[in-house]
């Protein structure tokens, strides 16, 4: 008799308007045109999935696994939501602000410092990975800037205990590839601990 998948909980997190709701689409192979914003609501979709490594250029699958992915909205009302599902029982959390746009980053430096570095919740995540969502073609230099100040703090509470930098990492959410690939370097991390070498441009 085959034993049940090991349950991850992953969190979807940041600013409202910065791709989330649509990089879920994709990642679920849905259509990305078809999701409504700003989401109102608190998510969870289970599937069941596989760790994957990379050989010779391609993924290959692992062992099995059951996830559960949480879409957070980033409405300033849903902060206790946000919190409570958090709470839950959420190991890895991919963060979001749109890279084209400075107030988003502020938005996210803001909501990690008074919900999850306040709390100490940031504690709880064995695997976090920030995620420079390109909403129009004019990356914002700084916009990246106030992030990377951002994943500076937080490779301060996790290298010392998990021994990884947080990868922060420039992609477009309606792009499958890069929703393939940005999700698959969370994954190593929650399996492995480690950040594995990959083809999206990153600031780290």
């Amino acid at each position: 008799m085959e034993s049940e998948p090991s349950r991850v909980r992953v969190a979807l997190y940041g600013p409202t308007e910065t791709g989330k709701s649509t990089y879920k689409a994709v990642l679920l192979g849905k259509n990305p045109n078809t999701v409504k914003t700003p989401t109102e609501t608190i998510e969870t979709v289970e599937r069941v999935r596989k760790f994957r490594e990379m050989r010779r250029g391609e993924l290959r699958p692992l062992e099995q696994y059951k996830l559960l992915l949480t879409d957070l909205s980033g409405l300033e009302d849903f902060r206790d939501e946000r919190l409570k599902a958090i709470a839950a029982g959420v190991v890895g959390c991919l963060f979001f602000y749109d890279a084209t746009d400075p107030s988003s980053a502020e938005q996210l430096v803001q909501m990690v410092e008074e919900e999850l570095l306040k709390t100490e919740y940031i504690e709880r995540f064995l695997g976090i990975a920030i995620l420079g969502n390109k909403i129009s073609e004019d990356l914002s230099p700084e916009a990246v800037r106030k992030v990377e100040k951002l994943k500076d703090h937080l490779d301060s509470i996790i290298t010392p205990v998990w021994g990884y930098e947080t990868p922060h990492l420039l992609i477009s959410s309606v792009k499958k590839n890069d929703v393939v690939l940005s999700f698959w370097v969370l994954e190593s991390i929650l399996s492995s601990k480690e950040v594995p070498e990959q083809p999206l441009a990153k600031y780290s």
